[in-house]
């Protein structure tokens, strides 16, 4: 008699299954580990970027409004904008030149600028709301917050730092956030304004 062959059952043994189990976990936990870093330096980059691109913007408005401003005008009373000693100068006070179909207008005796001295215009650091604050006495239109997430403003003119011209201003902002993932994002943009004289 011949003996009868039983046919091997083929399947996974529970030893293989456990590896298989670990090996596909451990990829899964490597594609999301990457997955992550990938999120976290996009959202790091697009926030730097949105702080960068809020400063420059800043300091586009606040340039072109100082360059038409002064220092050295020897006027009573003088129309030179005012910044406070360090450290507290993160303020600034100053006026613009009159202007009418849009022009400068000038003295008609001497050439010289007629500064509107009833208008102040200041420039507000608020630390608590973050924000830099435009503030005019005649036109509350002209009341506007310049820029958010602000963590600090200096104006800082040659009585603060010799080095700089009488006629120049320099702006130095700084501008911070944090992520949803917690991750403090901050960025620095300074420059010098020459002011019209």
């Amino acid at each position: 008699m011949a003996l009868k062959k039983t046919k091997a059952l083929s399947g996974f043994t529970l030893f293989e299954i456990l590896i298989a189990s670990a090996l596909a976990t451990m990829v899964i936990a490597m594609i999301y580990s990457i997955y992550a870093a990938g999120s976290d330096a996009w959202e790091i980059k697009r926030y730097q970027t949105d702080l960068k691109a809020q400063g420059r913007q800043f300091i586009s408005a606040v340039t072109s409004e100082l360059r038409k401003t002064t220092r050295t005008s020897i006027q009573a009373p003088t129309p030179n904008l005012i910044i406070p000693s360090f450290p507290n100068n993160n303020n600034i006070t100053f006026y613009l030149p009159q202007v009418a179909n849009d022009t400068v207008v000038t003295d008609a005796v001497d050439g010289a600028i007629v500064w509107d001295m009833n208008n102040t215009i200041q420039y507000i650091f608020d630390p608590a709301a973050k924000e830099i604050r435009r503030l005019e006495t005649i036109d509350p239109a002209g009341n506007r917050t310049m820029a958010h997430d602000v963590t600090s403003i200096q104006f800082i003119d040659n009585s603060i730092n010799s080095s700089l011209y009488l006629d120049e201003l320099n702006v130095q902002l700084t501008l911070a956030k944090t992520t949803p993932r917690q991750r403090n994002i901050s960025t620095t943009i300074s420059s010098i304004i020459k002011l019209r004289n």
